[in-house]
């Protein structure tokens, strides 16, 4: 796709990777979202080479957010997050696996 094709994965690889300075939960709604919308348009391939690792990455991040951070992590925020995982996730692990991945940040979201 012309996203990868141009550096878009591995920029966004990059960014999610370096976490100096923190990615605000607001940017990183930002770039999550969109992929999420696109789960079904993935190959194989670039669900395997990129989308499972951006999913171990977005989950690293949100077990490791500064107290700031999570002071300032509103719920739609958490909300748009949480349901952007679920439909990376689609390519990858049965609905029980995905609900007990996010189980603890589904706490207090309509995603339960």
């Amino acid at each position: 796709n012309i996203f990868g094709r141009n550096g878009g994965f591995d920029a966004l690889m990059e960014r999610l990777k370096c976490r100096d300075p923190v990615i605000p939960s607001q940017n990183l709604t930002f770039m999550i979202s969109p992929l999420g919308k696109l789960y079904k348009a993935y190959t194989h391939k670039v669900a395997a080479q990129w989308i499972k690792p951006v999913i171990e990455e977005i989950f690293d991040i949100m077990e490791n957010l500064p107290e700031y951070e999570l002071r300032n992590l509103t719920h739609d925020y958490l909300r748009i997050i949480i349901e952007s995982l679920i439909y990376l996730m689609k390519r990858y692990y049965s609905t029980e696996k995905r609900n007990r991945r996010i189980g603890k940040f589904a706490l207090g979201s309509d995603q339960g």
